[in-house]
């Protein structure tokens, strides 16, 4: 049975439509709680694809150290190595800690945000650790900028915040290792523009297909509830409805009913068992004047 919240909750989804139900720019439920309750009912799928996520790319930082530190001199190089091997183990350990997670929790959110940092540094630590070409490591953000809003399914304003981090960290630590020319800034807001329509674009539509989905699957479950609740109901009546059918075998002297088992029973009793008919007894004024001639009596 459904809580309070759960019918109130129920009753909102029921009574609305999906535009007045979820962000135009976000794609997500406007109200928190309706937000909530959409997660809880798609956990499966959110844990799967977050815990994937955060294992391969756990597993892709740690496989990678060893063929690094055969390539890698200098002592700084051999430390950023270490703390990208130490950023693989937090991804993988973050991926088992949600596979136990049998429902969602409230830090899930978090949790994943965190993840997310943990990418961004670890990738700019790559990235920065022996310098690409700038153009090259621009095609490098914007295909990271798109994984972000694609694959790392969060909260749309944590996809937001997290890109603009890992853009402008980017481009902060491209002034430290690359001459950079107003040229470069030109193409580096192009990448940046063009990553980041596509991929809100994207991500909004998105979100806005799962929840518009899971909108229809939940007014179509109430509705199969109600009509199989109306088939119950009728059902039931039918059962409780007692109606004669076909031929009765009646005696026509006494009028008593022969049943199924051969049987012969009073007429009024026959027809009690066989239908909701209840009787209630009187004298006809045609059997008063036979019975009673000297009576002067009205029958009832």
């Amino acid at each position: 049975m459904m809580s309070h919240t759960e019918k109130e909750i129920s009753q909102r989804i029921i009574d609305k439509s999906p535009d007045e139900l979820l962000g135009r720019f976000s794609g997500e439920f406007i109200q928190a709680d309706l937000e909530r309750s959409f997660i809880n009912m798609m956990w499966a799928d959110y844990k799967k694809n977050a815990q994937n996520i955060l294992l391969i790319g756990g597993l892709i930082f740690i496989a990678f150290i060893g063929v690094d530190l055969l390539t890698t001199q200098g002592k700084v190089k051999i430390q950023v190595l270490f703390l990208r091997g130490i950023a693989g183990i937090f991804l993988v350990g973050s991926s088992r800690y949600l596979r136990q997670a049998k429902n969602y929790f409230a830090g899930f959110h978090l949790l994943y945000v965190v993840n997310q940092a943990v990418i961004v540094s670890a990738m700019m630590l790559v990235g920065f650790m022996v310098p690409l070409p700038f153009i090259h490591n621009l095609f490098h953000l914007f295909l990271a900028t798109l994984i972000f809003y694609l694959l790392i399914q969060n909260r749309f304003i944590d996809a937001l915040v997290l890109s603009a981090f890992f853009q402008l960290a980017y481009l902060a630590a491209s002034f430290g290792v690359y001459p950079m020319r107003a040229v470069d800034l030109l193409r580096f807001a192009l990448y940046i523009a063009g990553a980041n329509i596509v991929g809100i674009l994207l991500f909004r539509n998105l979100n806005l297909s799962r929840r518009r989905e899971y909108i229809r699957l939940f007014k179509e479950q109430h509705l199969n509830q109600e009509l199989q609740q109306t088939v119950d109901q009728l059902r039931k009546a039918q059962q409780e409805v007692k109606t004669l059918q076909g031929l009765i075998p009646i005696c026509s002297n006494c009028k008593r009913i022969r049943d199924d088992s051969g049987s012969w029973n009073q007429l009024e009793g026959y027809i009690q068992a066989h239908s909701e008919a209840k009787f209630s007894h009187g004298i006809c004024p045609k059997c008063i004047k036979e019975l009673y001639p000297d009576l002067n009596i009205k029958g009832s």
